[in-house]
């Protein structure tokens, strides 16, 4: 039977992204409703129509819907997925401009910066659960809104509702380390734990090696080259230091002279 994901914030610049993302798994989500709904309306109908388009370049089975409604949106939704960010960038930068004026690190999912988000986000979070509970009680809640581990714990604090966060930048980190070393392996493994943006590996292998060592093969050979970006460099320093694969936000706190 086809599912239907409402995603909540589906007009953001973002949300092309998501749905590429659904594209490239086609298989999985064969005859599957993508419920956008965003409370910013042209944005949403921009998004929408790129959905559209996309879908029927890819000649796939997906069905596209938008509304500024969230009840329409999330009524006999599967799985309902949280893609949005209270405030926008404005109160990004004040989340972490703000903790830098007493000498604390300003970051969006951790620390001050990440609880004032959290201020903000939770509210909309309590009334997006609500509505499931109201109109797609058997729904999963997928969060992919920062700071993403405040968000999974809180729900579990008012509702019953299943909630999984995530968040790929340890993927984007995995995607530039193997990019650095200009390798390409067959498999790769990758287990952390920590805090999102806050986390350190347990278990990092490539093609079955020790993906630690397989980096510090490369170490020189990274550190010497103009086309690596600095925050892959430091990723590689602390993994040379510490022989953990480090989630690359961690630069702001190991190198904050730089």
């Amino acid at each position: 039977m086809a599912v239907k994901i409402a995603i909540i914030g589906g007009g953001s610049a973002y949300a092309p992204g998501l749905i590429n993302a659904f594209i490239q798994h086609a298989d999985d989500f064969a005859g599957a409703e993508l419920a956008l709904m965003d409370i910013a309306g042209p944005e949403l109908d921009i998004v929408a129509l790129l959905a559209q388009r996309m879908v029927a370049a890819a000649g796939i089975d997906l069905t596209i819907s938008k509304h500024r409604d969230m009840q329409a949106a999330i009524q006999s939704a599967d799985y309902v997925l949280t893609t949005f960010r209270q405030g926008g960038f404005e109160a990004r930068a004040q989340d972490e401009a703000v903790p830098l004026k007493y000498g604390i690190i300003g970051q969006e999912t951790i620390g001050p910066g990440g609880f004032f988000f959290a201020m903000r986000t939770l509210p909309v979070i309590k009334r997006i659960v609500g509505a499931i509970e109201q109109y797609a009680p058997d729904a999963v809640l997928v969060n992919y809104t920062n700071p993403t581990q405040i968000v999974a714990e809180a729900v579990t604090h008012f509702s019953d509702v299943p909630c999984i966060s995530i968040c790929d930048q340890t993927k984007d980190d995995q995607h530039k380390i193997l990019s650095a070393m200009d390798i390409s392996p067959t498999s790769v493994k990758l287990e952390s734990v920590g805090l999102n943006h806050a986390t350190w590996s347990t278990n990092f292998s490539i093609d079955g090696k020790d993906g630690i060592e397989v980096m510090l093969r490369h170490y020189d050979q990274v550190q010497a080259d103009p086309n690596v970006t600095r925050r892959v460099k430091r990723q590689f320093q602390l993994a040379k230091d510490y022989h953990r694969l480090p989630n690359s936000y961690m630069q702001y706190y190991y190198f904050r002279e730089d």
